[in-house]
Order: C-alpha cells, then structure tokens, then sequence
C-alpha cells in the first residue's frame, strides 16, 4: 500500500474513532476538559518535534492568529464535541458535527464572497432539513443541551476549516 493511501487511512480511522475513544475514557471519570488537554499536548508535542526536525519555523507575528485559532477552531471545538458525546450519543454528536458545512458555506460566503450554487443551496436545504428531522421540533423531548452544543460543535468545526484558510 503506498504511504500516502496508509496515512489518509489512518487519519481517518482515527477521526471515526474519537467519539468512541472519548466513551472510553469516561468510564475512568475523566472529563472534555481533560480529554482535551491531554489529546491537544500530546498533538503539540508531536507536531514540534516533526517541525522542528524539519526546520519549520513560525515567524513571530503570527502567534496571535494561532492562538485565535487554537482557542476557536481546535479548542473549543474538541470541548463542544466530547460534551456532546459525554450527554449524548456518539451517533448523535457526530450528525450534529457535520452540520458543519452548512456554516462553511455561509462563512465562505460572508468572509471569501464564495458563491452560493443552486447545487450548494439544494445540499444545504437537505442537510438543514436532515438536522431537523433527527432533533425533531415538534416533539423536542430529546437533550436540548447536546443539540445546542453539538451544532456549536459543527460550527467551531468550520471554523477548524474556514480559518485554516486564512492561515496559509
């Protein structure tokens, strides 16, 4: 298997696990909080150590984006997301994630001025009215906290993307 195709695999077994891994560790009363913290330094420790042996430096001036970003896009995404697996269900919190592209879309819309296709706005409508149909409306009887932060969760998730954009 070339490398390449090995590495997208892992990724993304690794991502279709988080929710799972995130069950886990709370059997061993561990919270998002913690969670977050241990997954965000053992990544930090990772990435150093590989940018470093490959001579990547970040030039000053473009701490206060990273810290912006790490907060907003990473942080506070990893804790929306692992509250929401903690209250809810893993299934539940991953749908809600990926409401994620309908606020890329609005996002690139209001920050790139990327246009909005009719094929665009046909998966955003199917996607708003998917949401809809499993958070059900009329008969709201469901966690309303995990819906509330399982779509802040889908929109930190875009902003993981949208600010990646302007960071290279």
């Amino acid at each position: 298997m070339k490398r390449g195709y090995f590495l997208v695999f892992l990724a993304a077994s690794m991502w279709g696990t988080l929710g799972i891994f995130a069950k886990l560790l709370y059997q061993f009363n561990l919270d998002p909080f913690t969670i977050t913290f241990y997954r965000a330094l053992i990544a930090f420790s990772l990435l150093l150590v590989y940018n470093y042996s490959n001579g990547f430096q970040i030039k000053r001036y473009r701490l206060p984006f990273y810290a912006f970003y790490g907060f907003f896009a990473v942080f506070l995404f990893y804790i929306l997301y692992f509250y929401t697996v903690k209250i809810s269900s893993v299934s539940f919190a991953v749908l809600l994630l990926y409401s994620a592209p309908i606020y890329s879309t609005i996002l690139g819309y209001l920050l790139f001025k990327e246009k909005i296709t009719t094929t665009k706005l046909l998966a955003l409508l199917m996607a708003i009215f998917g949401i809809l149909l499993v958070v059900n409306l009329d008969h709201w009887n469901g966690n309303k906290i995990a819906t509330v932060l399982g779509l802040l969760s889908g929109l930190t998730y875009a902003l993981y993307g949208i600010l990646a954009k302007i960071a290279v």
